[in-house]
């Protein structure tokens, strides 16, 4: 039986209709498809700038890309040329530290306000950035998804050789500081020349001459007070002579610089022809101070000869109390096995009439229980010329002595 032509149209009709709905079908599938590819590449740019936008992220972010965000143009203006020194030529090795170290946040908790975060930065394991962030606004992502906008509020560069895990700043997020130190001094932060024209700078006598200044001449101290900061300075003086004097930090955050540290070799000679042993006098010190001495009040003449000391000085005064007074906890049964650690070193010469030296020994003691004990000397030792027979005969004695245990 031949087709008629009615039944091949009719064939052709239902297959064009079919071929539509193919067309068709496949459109709205390639559609669901892109749409689907739209979510999808939504989600997951939105699930990407949610973690990059965690707090913790965002300032790692911030320091890898600091040449292209706020904190370069902020580490421009308030540390490589902050109003105390010119730091630009640290500049270079800094940004180095922030494209290439292996960086580590971690939370302030002591200091944590969800508004305005506080991370500690370290870079390959040490002190390198604190940074506080500040929400400036909120929004919401897929409707659950809260993102914040962040800005920096403060920022302080830290030392890399610092030994604290945080610093304490001021309301504002930066550093004050006080130092302390001889007039003539030049100060340098963080091996800078400080311009002081910003600074509050004022007379002040210093600490470690307070005993001595009845009897000779001292040396002037200034205190420096450096506020704003926003970078964690390390401290230190310049001589006249160019030499370098490295400042000792407090808990506080405060720092004082030494008069004179630095061996002399004048100094040095200065102490022999004068016939002071200093080592020898901390020795018969530390005897007398463990009742090791003999004699009379705990051999207290035979201290005032051999140690020199000056009468009416804080050191006399305290021997002669010393002498004269019942104190266990030092002179409990005991023999004195050995001296080890023998030192005496950065000899000074402030002038004519006064010298100072660090002296530094350990003495081992075999206590009466059996059990060993260790008693350090580790002192700076002051030596005053006295030329007024009212005060004394007249020479060389020890004035005063002071603790610089921890400093070197």
């Amino acid at each position: 039986m031949t087709e008629t032509r009615t039944s091949r149209r009719a064939r052709a009709s239902k297959k064009s209709r079919m071929t539509a709905f193919t067309k068709c079908y496949l459109v709205y599938l390639l559609v669901i498809a892109i749409a689907l590819i739209a979510v999808y590449l939504n989600v997951r740019s939105t699930m990407v700038e949610y973690e990059n936008n965690a707090p913790e992220n965002y300032v790692i972010w911030l320091t890898r890309n600091v040449e292209k965000g706020q904190l370069g143009k902020l580490l421009e203006d308030n540390v490589f040329r902050n109003p105390y020194c010119d730091l630009s030529s640290k500049k270079a090795a800094f940004y180095d530290k922030c494209k290439n170290a292996e960086l580590e946040a971690t939370l302030d908790t002591a200091a944590y306000d969800p508004s305005h975060p506080t991370y500690n930065i370290t870079a390959d394991g040490k002190p390198f950035l604190r940074l506080q962030l500040n929400e400036d606004k909120t929004y919401t992502k897929l409707s659950i998804m809260t993102l914040s906008d962040w800005s920096i509020a403060s920022f302080v560069v830290r030392n890399p050789e610092s030994e604290a895990a945080s610093i304490r700043v001021n309301e504002v997020g930066t550093l004050d500081c006080t130092v302390t130190m001889p007039g003539d001094y030049s100060l340098c932060l963080n091996g800078a020349d400080a311009n002081l024209a910003n600074a509050d700078v004022t007379e002040s006598a210093l600490e470690e001459f307070v005993y001595i200044k009845p009897f000779v001449d001292v040396p002037s101290g200034k205190t420096v007070k450096l506020t704003g900061l926003c970078f964690e300075p390390a401290v230190s003086g310049k001589t006249e002579a160019g030499e370098m004097v490295a400042g000792v930090q407090d808990a506080s955050g405060n720092w004082t610089i030494s008069a004179g540290v630095g061996s002399s070799d004048d100094a040095q000679q200065a102490f022999a022809a004068a016939g002071l042993d200093p080592l020898e006098m901390g020795k018969i010190w530390s005897k007398f101070m463990t009742n090791d001495v003999g004699g009379s009040y705990r051999g207290l003449y035979n201290v005032r000869s051999s140690c020199k000391l000056l009468p009416g000085s804080n050191l006399y005064d305290m021997a002669t109390k010393w002498a004269g007074s019942i104190d266990i906890t030092f002179v409990s049964g005991h023999s004195i096995k050995s001296w080890t650690g023998d030192s005496v070193k950065n000899y000074t010469k402030y002038s004519d009439k006064l010298m100072s030296c660090d002296v530094y020994f350990e003495k081992n003691l075999v206590l009466s229980n059996g059990a060993n004990r260790t008693d350090v000397f580790d002192n700076r030792m002051f030596f005053v010329y006295i030329d007024n027979a009212a005060v004394a005969a007249p020479g060389w004695y020890l004035a005063d002595m002071m603790s610089i245990a921890g400093t070197y």
